[in-house]
């Protein structure tokens, strides 16, 4: 039976912010697809790009998106029309923090607005070379106030890559039109908010599909220094041919250690104690999808922010939020015993 391995990994660059409000407004978002597998249009791409946006910044243009296509032979472009907009600023607790919550419509610092964008079906005849299809879409800018990067209020480009699969019986590569595999995507939101002098533990509860397994790892913010016409090919910036440039990390912070107090991230989890999600099977690369996400980390005012003994708890309220994965985990329970009674 075909062990199915597939890589993902997560990049997320922190800016450490002061009380400064700057022009520049991308904090982060990320390009996913979906194959129809029913329905008329079944075997399309549905390519979804999600932008993450500053509130205290400029707003991002509901206008239809452009997604750049690298590598194919007949497709240059993908149009994305506007979705949605919302707000999705961290919920606040002004008694016990010291912070008022975050509105978006006030444009506060820290407050965050998510713009979705979708195309049409779309057909990807061919099947990709060995170093892939690349979907991108830049712009300009990011805050000035990011100080983990050694040149602040440099571009952004989202990517994502689509790589070929050889069918493991045959070993002839599999044409992707139609399609038959959906990128990975994210069931929670970005974390754009932390609190010094507290542990941070967080989860992006990327899902598959397909239900290929997961493994995350770190990867670079790219400019937006991208030469249409030209190979993508993401490189250190001001390495010849870079396009587009890998953006450079100022110490002590790295591609790996982007917060203070030495962030781990669990390969197989996904936790981080921040994607580029890159899915392998069978130790061949067969996409990859990144998410890029500006977090704010700021002090909280009062002292009783988080009860860490059983005296702090007493006179308080708290509150417990429940997911509704209910669905998904059976789902994943009848198809796990589906497998076994066909082995």
């Amino acid at each position: 039976m075909l062990k199915k391995f597939f890589f993902i990994s997560v990049l997320l660059f922190f800016s450490f912010l002061t009380k400064k409000c700057y022009s520049s407004h991308l904090m982060g978002g990320e390009i996913t697809w979906e194959c129809l597998k029913t329905g008329p249009n079944a075997g399309s791409y549905v390519f979804t790009l999600k932008v993450y946006r500053d509130c205290a910044g400029i707003t991002v243009s509901t206008f239809a998106q452009t997604i750049n296509v690298w590598g194919h032979p007949t497709v240059s472009t993908i149009t994305a029309n506007f979705i949605s907009q919302q707000d999705v600023s961290p919920l606040c607790d002004p008694i016990n923090s010291g912070n008022q919550q975050y509105s978006c419509a006030n444009g506060d610092l820290g407050a965050v607005e998510e713009y979705v964008f979708e195309t049409p079906p779309t057909q990807l005849p061919g099947i990709p070379p060995a170093d892939g299809w690349h979907f991108t879409w830049n712009n300009c800018c990011r805050n000035a106030a990011i100080v983990n990067m050694a040149s602040s209020q440099e571009g952004f480009t989202l990517r994502a890559s689509m790589y070929p699969y050889n069918d493991p019986v045959t070993g002839v590569p599999v044409p992707a039109d139609p399609c038959f595999d959906s990128s990975p995507n994210f069931k929670e939101q970005p974390k754009t908010i932390l609190c010094t002098g507290f542990p941070f533990s967080y989860n992006h509860n990327a899902s598959d599909p397909e239900l290929d397994n997961l493994v995350y790892d770190w990867a670079y913010p790219l400019d937006d220094d991208l030469m249409i016409g030209s190979v993508f090919n993401p490189q250190p910036v001001g390495t010849a041919g870079a396009n587009p440039s890998e953006l450079a990390f100022q110490a002590p912070y790295g591609v790996t250690n982007p917060l203070p107090g030495a962030p781990l991230l669990d390969p197989h989890s996904g936790e981080i104690r921040s994607l580029c999600e890159n899915m392998m099977l069978e130790n061949t690369s067969l996409d990859q999808v990144f998410r890029n996400v500006r977090s704010d980390v700021l002090k909280i005012t009062n002292g009783n922010q988080r009860p860490v003994e059983s005296s702090q708890l007493t006179g308080q309220t708290f509150y417990l939020k429940t997911s509704n994965y209910d669905s998904e985990l059976n789902l994943i329970d009848s198809l796990i015993d589906l497998e076994n009674e066909e082995i």
